[in-house]
């Protein structure tokens, strides 16, 4: 129930999305998107050590920006995606589909079984390592710079 009425109130933030990509550009936003969501998977992970008294209730809200954060990174992810590709806009529109596709069934085959043998502040753990890793390399890479490669 949660997660129905988290993603429907991050069906709001696709347009909000393209407009903020807009302005601010599609880097910006998704580094902004991925901070957001780094900083609810952290505290997803606090929660699941140090247990307070409203853990669940906190857990729900670190989980709804998880979920909305999604919104704002697909629509940013999907721009940047096109304007840094050296081939066309078609053609990287389509790889990214394929391997957004694909790691939402690795995701989702591999999360449940991972969280069965280690637990969900593993899940967390890793979360926070991979985010903190995409948000490395795309500081790393300034859109200024791809495209004048």
């Amino acid at each position: 129930m949660v997660f129905a009425v988290t993603a429907g109130l991050g069906l709001i933030l696709y347009p909000a999305a393209g407009k903020w990509s807009s302005v601010y550009g599609s880097d910006q936003v998704i580094k902004s998107a991925f901070g957001i969501r780094w900083i609810a998977y952290l505290f997803l992970f606090v929660l699941g050590v140090i247990h307070l008294k409203y853990s669940n209730w906190l857990a729900l809200i670190a989980f709804a920006f998880v979920v909305c954060s999604w919104s704002i990174i697909i629509v940013g992810g999907t721009a940047l995606a096109a304007q840094l590709s050296p081939v066309g806009e078609g053609e990287s529109l389509g790889l990214f589909n394929a391997f957004n596709a694909l790691a939402g069934v690795i995701g989702a085959s591999l999360g449940g079984w991972v969280a069965g043998l280690w637990g969900y502040k593993f899940i967390a753990l890793v979360a926070i390592l991979g985010i903190g890793l995409g948000l490395l390399l795309i500081f790393l890479i300034p859109v200024n710079q791809a495209k004048e490669k």
